[in-house]
């Protein structure tokens, strides 16, 4: 078949009608068809109909169909957070038998209870990102968010045990765990709603060590309330790309702040349940 002249091809490409623009992801596609003219040119309309890449984003792979970059962003999800499950049980097991060696009762069950937290989230994050099992995703998609109140309470435990213990420190450990409770039957029940109140109760129960700001400063040396405080803008900032969910891997970059934050507080933690100079 002979191909149609430059003056023969223009009336039908005016005539084109456009039946659906869709950008998504840094990926344009065009996808153009006649209602009225002969059909186009197989050279042609193959043309029209190839997907046209812009670089939005320098990082993003372009031209990459939504299902490859959705595989690639849960690979790396679950990557991140296997590192950090890994990590968690590692470091817990050497901090646990420090503990055990030099510390005493209270020292080693604080330390027990925040490891277990920090070991729960990673490996029920790990799980969640790495099946593809829609039935599957979803469960463990509760038991992930379920951890993230876990890990609160278990990370105020060893403030809370050692380094306060009086009556400012039962009442916040009593405070945070049954904040913690009802955060897990919020969760059980209304599964995958009101996503944005979560984040304001995860960030609300992580800053509400300020109330108790005068004897924390009072109890627990600058080291500590350093690494404390690092911790926690850590996770605050981290949640902004937990919800920028255009920015390509935003999840990722997320998972690399939690990283961050519990690496902070696990340093933390370590001043309250090691004895100085260990």
């Amino acid at each position: 078949m002979d191909t149609p002249s430059a003056e023969a091809a223009s009336p039908m490409l005016t005539n084109l009608f456009i039946l659906d623009i869709r950008i998504d992801i840094g990926i344009f596609n065009l996808i153009c068809l006649s209602p009225s003219e002969p059909p186009l040119h197989p050279n042609i309309l193959q043309a029209v109909r190839e997907p046209v890449c812009f670089d939005l984003l320098p990082h993003r792979p372009t031209c990459m169909s939504i299902d490859a970059l959705s595989q690639r962003e849960e690979l790396l999800n679950a990557l991140t957070h296997g590192v950090g499950a890994l990590a968690s049980a590692i470091g817990g097991a050497v901090l646990i038998t420090l503990a055990a060696v030099y510390g005493d009762t209270w020292q080693v069950v604080s330390a027990s209870v925040f490891v277990a937290t920090l070991l729960l989230l990673y490996t029920a994050s790990t799980l969640y990102h790495a099946f593809r099992h829609e039935r599957i995703k979803a469960k463990l998609k509760i038991f992930d968010h379920c951890a993230i109140f876990l890990l609160i309470a278990g990370t105020y435990t060893p403030f809370t045990l050692i380094g306060l213990r009086e009556s400012w420190g039962w009442t916040l450990f009593g405070v945070i765990w049954t904040l913690a409770v009802l955060g897990v039957v919020f969760k059980l029940f209304f599964t995958g709603r009101f996503p944005r109140l979560s984040t304001m109760m995860y960030i609300a129960m992580g800053w509400l060590v300020v109330i108790a700001a005068k004897p924390m400063m009072e109890n627990l040396s600058m080291e500590a309330l350093a690494w404390l405080l690092a911790g926690g803008l850590a996770y605050t900032l981290g949640t902004v790309f937990y919800h920028f969910e255009r920015l390509p891997y935003s999840h990722a970059i997320w998972h690399l702040f939690v990283l961050a934050g519990s690496a902070a507080h696990f340093v933390a933690v370590s001043t309250q349940v090691l004895p100085q100079g260990i």
